[in-house]
């Protein structure tokens, strides 16, 4: 009896090492998509504990304290009123291709109140906007995400 040479793949290992190579980019995909959302939501997280972080050095320590977002270098600053003095926090910037959109300023007065509700958004680097809104009586941050 011949034996016959091989000089190719059969069908069946072909279909398996495409079903393999499917599988691990699949999971690389969902991996990197993970990445982000970790990041994200951990800028939401440290921008909420600032704000709530600033509002009440200004109620303890009954001195005004401010919020500032820059939109040209995309950072933000914690100002800190003692007595005629500002003390400015060091400056905390968003991860790379995330953007403020418009500078804004957040004002707590020295009960930690601020005079009208401010609303910041924030455009992450895929395009979805996230917006913190501070209410006016009670400072309450409400944060919501808008997909474009």
């Amino acid at each position: 009896m011949e034996i016959l040479k091989r000089n190719g793949f059969t069908l069946i290992e072909i279909l398996v090492v495409l079903g393999l190579v499917a599988m691990l980019l699949t999971i690389s995909i969902f991996n990197l998509s993970l990445i982000g959302k970790i990041e994200e939501r951990d800028m939401v997280r440290l921008l909420v504990r600032d704000l709530e972080n600033i509002r009440s050095d200004a109620m303890i320590n009954k001195r005004a304290t401010s919020f500032q977002a820059f939109n040209d270098n995309n950072f933000y600053t914690l100002i800190r009123n003692k007595g005629d003095v500002s003390q400015t926090s060091e400056s905390v910037y968003l991860p790379e291709d995330w953007t403020f959109k418009g500078s804004s300023t957040i004002d707590f007065g020295n009960k930690g109140i601020i005079s009208s509700t401010v609303t910041i958004a924030i455009t992450d680097d895929k395009g979805k906007t996230i917006y913190f809104t501070v209410g006016v009586a009670t400072a309450r941050i409400i944060v919501k995400e808008v997909n474009r």
